[in-house]
């Protein structure tokens, strides 16, 4: 994200596109191993086992939500997503009943 009027608009531009390159995410990657690059170009050889979880199944997804609170309704975000996680960390065996929950929720929420 850039401000909407940067003193240096080309060089705010500039910063981004490199921001959004391989060798730039992993460099960030060296600070944080927690997360995975975004590129595709990105060397992901050195990548912990967590990592290559990670990258593996967002590699997989249909769909992908980056961002909870910025990417639905933030009632739906914090009375039922929030929540639903917390309920799937701690009994991560009901998948099934807990999305059922979800979308029974999701359609009150969304139906107004």
């Amino acid at each position: 994200m850039m401000a909407a009027k940067p003193k240096n608009g080309a060089g705010a531009k500039e910063l981004l596109k490199y921001l959004a390159t391989g060798p730039a995410e992993l460099a960030y990657l060296k600070s944080n191993p927690t997360n995975i690059a975004a590129n595709k170009t990105a060397d992901t050889s050195g990548y912990n086992a967590l990592q290559k979880k990670s990258a593996e199944l967002v590699g997989s997804a249909k769909h992908i939500s980056q961002f909870l609170d910025r990417d639905t309704r933030p009632d739906f975000a914090s009375q039922v997503m929030i929540p639903a996680l917390q309920t799937f960390i701690n009994k991560p065996d009901d998948v099934d009943g807990l999305l059922k929950n979800i979308e029974a929720q999701k359609k009150t929420i969304f139906a107004s």
